[in-house]
């Protein structure tokens, strides 16, 4: 079985880089970008990213912009993506803007995040390839 990919979105290689070799460790493939512009590219590949780990404050295309991307890019809305960031305020609310599905404050817990990762890699291997879910609105 191929490993999960992982997409490590930091600014930081202080952040990015270890996250990146942590998640390794777990047995997740690595992909990792330094801003939100190489992000998008890295998750429109196919086969793109199982899960994205997205930083908001980046240069370039900041996580913000990212979001915004993926609510407009329909491909690329179903994809679970963790936020990590050091604002004190809330960030996202889950399900709300993009494909959020969980925030994290930095610095990070490391056995929270990794919780996060798996509890967000499961349903990505379980959705078929090229299909959506349908959510029936009245």
């Amino acid at each position: 079985m191929t490993a999960l990919t992982v997409l490590v979105v930091d600014d930081d290689p202080g952040i990015r880089e270890p996250l990146a070799e942590l998640l390794s460790d777990e047995g997740y493939a690595i992909r990792t970008a330094q801003n939100g512009a190489e992000a998008l590219e890295i998750m429109r590949e196919k086969p793109g990213p199982h899960v994205v780990v997205l930083d908001l404050m980046m240069p370039v295309m900041s996580g913000w912009e990212v979001l915004e991307e993926v609510e407009r890019d329909r491909s690329l809305r179903a994809l679970p993506i963790l936020v990590i960031s050091a604002m004190a305020v809330p960030v996202a609310s889950p399900g709300r803007r993009g494909g959020v599905r969980m925030c994290l404050a930095k610095p990070l817990d490391l056995d929270t995040l990794l919780g996060a990762v798996s509890d967000l890699a499961v349903p990505a291997v379980k959705r078929p390839a090229g299909r959506r879910r349908a959510i029936a609105t009245r």
